[in-house]
């Protein structure tokens, strides 16, 4: 408990410039007003297939890099500091979006791609695998 409470007080304090954060990425803002300052998050997607409009964002491409690594759905989870249930809700839409039925056919399917060992390499580099 006194963890949450820890970053509760980070929030609170978001506007301090002297309060230590520790435990989020939350950062002092001098100007609210001004946003321009403030650091944006950049969002990607990785188009496989631009005719059928097939494509992954960035939390899909993910949960596929670490699954096409061996890793289970749990530490996948893990490193990516997620819930089973949600790398789960992910695949799910993934299979949905490719038409796959299983994660090995999902897997196998991507795989056909000729985007794919691009994407592999590009989440390599993100990963610093």
């Amino acid at each position: 408990m006194h963890y949450w409470n820890a970053v509760k007080n980070e929030f609170v304090n978001r506007y301090a410039k002297d309060y230590p954060f520790f435990y989020t990425t939350v950062k002092f803002i001098e100007d609210e007003e001004n946003m321009e300052t403030a650091p944006t998050v950049e969002r990607k997607s990785y188009t496989f297939n631009v005719d059928q409009k097939l494509y992954l964002t960035q939390r899909e491409a993910d949960c596929i890099y670490f699954l096409s690594q061996g890793m289970t759905i749990k530490k996948t989870a893990v490193e990516l500091i997620l819930s089973p249930r949600t790398v789960e809700f992910y695949l799910q839409r993934i299979k949905e979006k490719f038409k796959q039925p299983n994660k090995k056919s999902l897997l196998e399917h991507l795989k056909t791609y000729d985007y794919f060992e691009e994407f592999m390499s590009l989440m390599q580099d993100e990963f610093g695998d």
